[in-house]
């Protein structure tokens, strides 16, 4: 399998207001420059806040708060991060919401098959408004799929064109130059209509 090149990391740094504490929650996406040439990470950054992250935390719980964007080209290992303060934003959805534990999963598909190229994101924050008994209501999964489309979709930013893909941590090599970048383009993005379970992220028991 062919290594690729001009391959973005972007982490996307929150935090959840918890009882007892302010827990930090990051999400990482990969995006692979499938068209034109490469943008400012910066600008990225603003374009992928714009185009799908705002659609995720539209339906997030209020005690989201996004408040830094990080991104950087991974085919080079001594490029340091770009990082850009947002806001910070809360999710747009009012409380209550579930415990901090419990998250939206949506798990990826990708073009080649094998366990080496299977994906997915916890979203924490999920609205008491979004869930009925153990699953998502009715609207809320309309609303959660249409969020998926936007986790799927390649966007354009100023001069590129980017596709996400999952990225192989086994079979990359990223900790020397010259790098070997090992991934797949997702062919689907699914909406777990049960509500997912992080079980190391669970709040301290409180007495």
């Amino acid at each position: 399998m062919p290594s690729l090149n001009n391959v973005v990391e972007i982490v996307v740094k929150t935090t959840l207001a918890e009882t007892a504490r302010i827990k930090n929650c990051f999400a990482v996406f990969h995006y692979w420059l499938t068209g034109g040439t490469l943008d400012t990470m910066s600008q990225l950054i603003g374009d992928f806040e714009s185009k799908v992250y705002s659609f995720v935390l539209a339906q997030q719980s209020a005690d989201i708060s996004l408040y830094e964007i990080d991104a950087r080209l991974i085919d080079d290992v001594t490029i340091q991060y770009t990082r850009v303060a947002m806001g910070p934003t809360a999710g747009g959805i009012a409380l209550p919401r579930l415990p901090g534990d419990l998250a939206i999963v949506t798990p990826y598909q990708c073009a080649t098959r094998g366990k080496s190229f299977r994906g997915s994101k916890h979203f924490r924050g999920v609205p008491t408004a979004s869930v009925l008994k153990d699953e998502l209501t009715a609207a809320a999964t309309t609303a959660w799929q249409a969020v998926a489309v936007k986790l799927l979709t390649p966007f354009s930013s100023t001069t590129g064109t980017y596709t996400p893909i999952v990225l192989s941590r086994v079979l990359s090599q990223l900790k020397t130059n010259p790098t070997t970048i090992i991934g797949s383009s997702v062919s689907a993005v699914l909406v777990n209509k049960t509500i997912g379970t992080m079980r190391k992220s669970k709040e301290p028991t409180q007495r």
